[in-house]
């Protein structure tokens, strides 16, 4: 990136002449994927298919494709399955392009509700989930049960190290991915935080809203705690109900 800066300084019109190609196809393909959706997707799928050479002839453009998907994907959470089924598509492309599976899943811990979409794919193998696990907290508390079941001792060591204090925010998700696993999985796959007022308003289902208000004695001031299963990334934890409710478009919440 450091050599490509001093080349465009050097020569802005030259750099643009050389990389006329790369700019129009990424700036093709963010078109499509700024709108994508059931309707859209075969033809985002048809306009990567037609130039497979160019987004996948090496390392570098790879990597900027999948981290492009990845990065579009979190901006516009409410349509993931689209954006990562089109990596699901690729995937021999992808990994092609890859130095492995290990950074391809590495790439996508920057928004980590794509690892759990892409092994629900079975883009990701039990192996490279596993080996990450060492490192990652969040994976290995996100795939517990896979993991226990792989290989108990590791998960017992790894979870000894990881879980010193049980104030750690990911130790809840652990002690019920231990105690649940087929709940667990069953959460993690939904993509979705689990709380059943939580969907209300993303359904924006008012009725159940306001009887899950009235049989819990919530307040409208009231927050939902922050969820590992839930696919919008946001700054802050814990929302109100409101926050929610902006963040779906619920518009009669």
């Amino acid at each position: 990136m450091d050599l490509e800066i001093i080349e465009i300084k050097r020569d802005i019109s030259n750099f643009f002449h050389n990389n006329k190609e790369r700019y129009e196809n990424f700036n093709k393909l963010q078109e499509y994927l700024d709108h994508i959706n059931e309707n859209t997707y075969s033809l985002a799928i048809q306009f990567i298919e037609q130039r497979k050479n160019f987004f996948f002839q090496d390392h570098p453009t790879t990597i900027f494709f999948l981290v492009n998907m990845i990065y579009t994907a979190e901006y516009n959470f409410k349509h993931i399955e689209h954006y990562f089924d089109v990596l699901v598509y690729f995937k021999q492309e992808i990994i092609r392009g890859a130095n492995s599976e290990e950074e391809i899943l590495c790439l996508c811990s920057i928004y980590p509700i794509s690892v759990n979409y892409l092994f629900y794919k079975q883009f990701f193998s039990i192996e490279s989930i596993f080996k990450i696990s060492s490192t990652d907290k969040y994976i290995f508390t996100i795939f517990y049960p896979e993991i226990e079941q792989y290989d108990q001792e590791y998960a017992q060591k790894c979870a000894s190290r990881y879980f010193q204090y049980k104030s750690d925010k990911l130790y809840y998700f652990y002690t019920f991915a231990k105690s649940n696993p087929k709940q667990h999985i069953q959460y993690r796959n939904s993509f979705y935080h689990q709380s059943r007022l939580h969907k209300s308003i993303r359904d924006d289902d008012v009725d159940t809203f306001q009887s899950l208000l009235s049989q819990n004695n919530f307040n409208i001031n009231h927050k939902i705690e922050h969820s590992i299963f839930e696919r919008a990334k946001t700054l802050d934890d814990d929302l109100t109900l409101i926050q929610i409710s902006a963040l779906y478009g619920s518009l009669s919440i």
